[in-house]
């Protein structure tokens, strides 16, 4: 959330800092340098954090699925033994009880 929060002000600055610098020509060389591994490297570190975000929305994707098969295979259960018990209390046994419930 802090990398989306202040990255291009934080970027800017340190852009604009390193352009008066080399402007004035105090260590343009390194100060170029350094600004260009910093913009690798932030380059980077967001398409590392878009890839883990895809990741996790897949993830989150796969949770919700398999949430809504186990709640379907709950509620097919919870009915079952509602059958099961009505035909208990009413004193049915499995021989009696329809073909089609079996």
């Amino acid at each position: 959330k802090m990398i989306r929060e202040h990255p291009e002000y934080n970027r800017n600055q340190i852009r604009e800092l390193a352009q008066t610098l080399m402007d004035g020509r105090v260590l343009d060389e390194l100060i170029h340098k350094k600004v260009e591994d910093y913009n690798t490297r932030w380059d980077e570190l967001m398409q590392r954090a878009l890839q883990r975000r895809q990741q996790l929305e897949k993830s989150l994707q796969w949770a919700q699925e398999n949430d809504r098969t186990l709640r379907l295979i709950q509620d097919s259960l919870n009915t079952t033994d509602r059958h099961l018990t009505a035909y208990i209390a009413d004193g049915i046994d499995a021989a009696q009880i329809p073909q089609e419930a079996q």
